[in-house]
């Protein structure tokens, strides 16, 4: 009995003990809830935050996320509530914790309390809206529609709901579904501004723009007159996505068109403006209008940034427009965001040509072979197919080779793609533009003919231009206009821009000029040549006209000394280059001037007979090669000349010549030389030339003459010529240039010497339209068996004019 009355009386005080604990938490709580309601809600929280770390006592934790609520603090309830559950929280805080999960991002966590506040009180429409929110937020398509499905079916309609019913659509992607939200406020309130403006803008962005035109005659005090022109620019912008997909032309230019008009009465302070002027852009470039996108790109170079489209137009936009380091730093900035991109990686590499990185280039293509393999399955997942991604990086790297020179790398590669896929006329065509750089045009021809016997018709426009930009090289200009006029008649100026380019440039008006001016000493007494000397030669070109022929005006004169006379020799005339093909025909006639007081006439017929052999043939009647002496001494002189070259390979060439000279003083000059020249060393930036030649001559007596007039001689030499280039930036280029040249001469009656020439000269280019050298020289020449040694300055330029 004693023993049950202990335990009694034991569990009796465990129990009162505890209650009195319960009420001292109860107390304590309560207290800080009357404290954050007196306004001391910092320290209420601190306290109950203590306290629950003491207790865990989930009613001290409903009261502190309550507190804080008040805040409006996220991050603090998120922090309080690390480590509970939504099942030990009344549903308030439930919603509130739900509400600060969102608000920190935690949008899949936010959406599981919502969901348990959903069932633990299925009548709280917050507790569903927030479930669809959340959801739209953390992508869960389902769920999303879900809380949006039962907030339908429980509570009324109002414009909280609709709202948030948009903001899920918009959060989800979805178009269709937002039209329908404000299609159904619409419907619920007709005279809702907001309601009727929004889904104005959501049909018309979604190219639906007849369906909801009613509201501009409905309620035209809704929109502005800029709001009409919506129609119009996503019309135009329907057509320029389907215009790109489908790669039409025609299509994206009605586009360009459309757009211009927005452009052209839109207010410049109005958000339709800045879309349509992007769109407008995007389209000129993949037109490759870059003329009429000029004033835009400059516009958009201040506006930055750019939406990723619009950002890499205009890459596209210099690297079409010859400013590729621009292109660049834009395509390698994306690239480096979307690293598995092909085609913006092709973009980048021939950004990176075009600035002349070719070892940047060319690891560029080598980072991308591991993530693309050789062959794909096709759709039925049976069979492996050659993958077009592998092919068009293999593709590349073929020409690559080729555009620095390694011509045999070039051809291996693009053989072993052929052999792969021995019909496909791509390759074939790529093989034509290997052809063409290593100077065999015919050969390019013939390739590019066999790639458009697999092309269909309407396909053609490739190998056409392939054609085309062969007989250009080889300047072949007959009929050259008219083939590339039926061309852009049946292809798109986009596809037509490169060879219309080339055209344009090849056919410009320009003007060219040449000066040296020397001054010569010797060991000997006399000289033979003028002690001071100078000639210059300018010729001013019309451009090609009529089919190809390019006119004239030509400029010429030289000065030298002798026995103190000044004799000065001028040739002024006009001339045409005729092409005939297969021979172009140079003709030129004109007046002498001072000693040469003259008419002149002179004609040059060239043939180029294949990729190996030249022709070539001329007579000058007063020929400008007559010795200043001769005209002094009142002989002028007629030149018959041939010379033939034929090519052993693209960089080797054997020449020979002959020219049979008549003196009006009775003198007959005969003269032969022989040649080889070739390339040596080649890298990206520095080529090294070689060449040998033989050469005689042979005079008559002429006892009168003042000229240097041998009986005989031969004359051998070895000449070493090496070109440096540096690209300065995307304007402007700069050339070096020495060459250095011995060899031996021996003349009848005087025995033989050593003779030798060394110059330096510099080259300024600008846009390859402007180009000015200039240099300096030393030589030493051999005259009746005295050396004559002569320094010289000298200066050229060519100036184009392309229209």
């Amino acid at each position: 009995m004693k023993t049950a009355a202990f335990v009694v009386y034991t569990l009796a005080l465990l129990l009162s003990s505890a209650v009195c604990a319960k009420n001292s938490i109860d107390e304590q709580r309560e207290a800080f809830v009357v404290q954050a309601k007196n306004g001391n809600i910092s320290s209420a929280a601190r306290g109950l935050t203590i306290l629950y770390d003491q207790t865990k006592d989930p009613l001290v934790l409903n009261d502190l996320i309550a507190i804080l609520s008040w805040q409006e603090n996220s991050k603090a309830i998120v922090k309080a509530c690390q480590s509970c559950q939504p099942r030990g929280l009344n549903p308030e805080s439930v919603e509130i914790v739900a509400k600060a999960l969102r608000n920190e991002g935690k949008y899949q966590t936010s959406a599981e309390y919502y969901r348990y506040l959903t069932q633990r009180s299925p009548n709280n429409r917050d507790a569903w809206l927030g479930l669809a929110l959340s959801s739209a937020e953390a992508n869960d398509l389902a769920s999303a529609k879900e809380g949006l499905r039962e907030y339908r079916q429980r509570f009324p309609l109002d414009a909280h709901f609709y709202q948030n019913w948009i903001y899920v659509s918009q959060a989800l992607d979805d178009q269709v579904g937002e039209m329908f939200a404000w299609q159904s406020w619409l419907t619920a309130e007709p005279n809702n501004k907001t309601a009727g403006v929004g889904l104005y803008t959501s049909a018309v962005q979604l190219g639906a723009s007849p369906a909801v035109k009613s509201l501009l005659t409905q309620h035209p005090e809704w929109f502005t007159s800029a709001d009409n022109l919506w129609f119009d620019y996503y019309e135009a912008s329907t057509l320029l996505r389907d215009g790109i997909k489908a790669k039409s032309a025609p299509t994206i230019k009605r586009s360009s068109t459309l757009l211009q008009q927005v452009i052209d009465k839109a207010p410049k302070d109005h958000p339709l403006y800045k879309r349509a002027s992007l769109d407008y852009f995007y389209a000129l470039v993949t037109l490759k209008d870059y003329k009429t996108a000029s004033p835009l790109a400059e516009q958009l170079e201040k506006e930055q940034p750019l939406p990723r489209y619009a950002q890499e137009a205009l890459g596209d936009y210099y690297l079409g427009t010859m400013q590729p380091s621009k292109a660049e730093s834009i395509f390698d900035t994306i690239h480096q965001k979307e690293p598995n991109n092909l085609p913006l990686t092709i973009k980048l590499y021939y950004a990176y040509m075009d600035t002349e990185q070719y070892d940047k280039a060319k690891a560029l293509i080598d980072s991308e072979k591991p993530n693309i393999p050789k062959n794909r399955w096709d759709f039925t997942g049976s069979t492996q197919k050659v993958n077009d991604d592998y092919q068009t990086l293999m593709q590349l790297e073929a020409l690559h080779y080729a555009w620095r020179g390694d011509f045999p790398q070039a051809t291996e590669t693009i053989d072993k793609l052929l052999s792969n896929a021995p019909g496909n006329p791509y390759l074939l065509a790529i093989k034509g533009d290997i052809e063409r750089w290593k100077g065999n045009t015919f050969a390019s021809e013939r390739y590019f003919e066999q790639a458009s016997q697999l092309l269909s018709p309407q396909d053609r426009g490739i190998t056409d231009r392939g054609k085309l930009m062969a007989k250009l090289e080889r300047k072949d200009w007959r009929g050259l206009q008219k083939n590339l006029d039926n061309l852009n008649i049946q292809y798109p100026a986009s596809d037509q821009y490169i060879i219309n380019d080339n055209v344009k440039k090849a056919a410009a008006p320009t003007w060219t000029g040449e000066y040296r001016r020397g001054e010569t000493d010797s060991n000997g007494n006399v000289l033979v040549q003028a002690s001071k000397d100078w000639t210059y030669d300018t010729h001013l070109y019309t451009g090609r006209v009529l089919d190809g022929y390019n006119f004239f005006f030509r400029d010429q004169m030289s000065f030298g000394e002798f026995e103190e006379n000044n004799l000065y020799a001028r040739y002024s005339g006009i001339g045409a280059e005729i092409p005939l093909s297969p021979v172009t025909l140079l003709v030129e006639t004109g007046v002498g001037g001072h000693l040469n007081d003259k008419a002149y006439f002179w004609t040059t017929a060239d043939y180029l007979i294949n990729d190996q052999w030249f022709i070539s043939g001329s007579y000058k009647y007063n020929s400008d090669n007559t010795p200043l002496r001769a005209l002094f001494d009142g002989a002028n002189v007629d030149d018959f000349d041939t010379y033939f070259i034929y090519r052993i390979k693209s960089e080797i060439n054997l020449g020979l010549s002959g020219k049979y000279s008549d003196f009006t003083d009775g003198n007959e000059r005969f003269t032969y030389l022989t040649w080889i020249e070739g390339l040596l060393y080649r890298t990206d930036s520095y080529t090294v030339r070689g060449s040998a030649s033989y050469g005689a001559s042979f005079n008559e007596e002429i006892e009168t003459a003042s000229y240097f007039n041998p009986k005989s001689d031969h004359s051998g030499s070895l000449i070493l010529t090496q070109d440096y280039h540096y690209r300065i930036n995307d304007s402007w280029g700069f050339d070096q240039n020495l060459k250095t040249g011995i060899g031996s001469y021996w003349q009848e009656d005087f025995g033989s010497d050593y003779n030798w020439d060394v110059s330096y000269a510099q080259k300024w280019i600008w846009q390859k339209q402007v180009d000015f050298s200039y240099g300096i020289g030393r030589s030493k020449g051999v005259y009746d068996g005295e050396g004559e040694y002569s320094t010289y300055l000298f200066a050229n330029f060519n100036v184009r004019f392309p229209q």
